[in-house]
């Protein structure tokens, strides 16, 4: 024998190593699950004596400041999307739609008919895309 374990001793040692791992890894995911569902039973029990949050309209206004910057973001990232939607409904203006029928129209031609009819297309409609 001399100073470097033998194959044998060298896996038994590996084998130890990875059941301890394993086994941490399962305490370690024990734990967390069992601190999240505290966190969720905390936050799921409220007071016998507490009423219930208003129903109304107003209740936005009834809310702390500190939830009101995310209202603020939620709130932007509405108008902004109406906006977007509001200018791209502006953008389909009826010769748009005259151009795109006029492609559509190319397509179901022949081969040959086709790229004379796209090119009558787009400098009829002033396109150059």
């Amino acid at each position: 024998m001399g100073p470097y374990a033998s194959k044998q001793e060298t896996r038994k040692l590996v084998h130890t190593a990875r059941v301890a791992l394993m086994h941490s890894a399962r305490l370690a995911v024990g734990a967390s699950l069992f601190v999240f569902s505290l966190a969720a039973a905390a936050q799921g029990t409220a007071p016998a004596d507490s009423t219930p949050p208003p129903a109304n309209d107003n209740a936005a206004q009834a809310q702390p400041a500190e939830a009101m910057p995310s209202n603020r973001a939620h709130n932007h990232r509405k108008a902004m999307r109406h906006a977007m939607h509001s200018t791209s409904d502006q953008a389909s203006t009826q010769g748009d739609h005259a151009y795109r029928r006029a492609l559509r129209a190319c397509v179901t031609q022949s081969d040959a008919e086709r790229d004379s009819c796209l090119d009558n297309a787009i400098e009829q409609f002033g396109r150059n895309t």
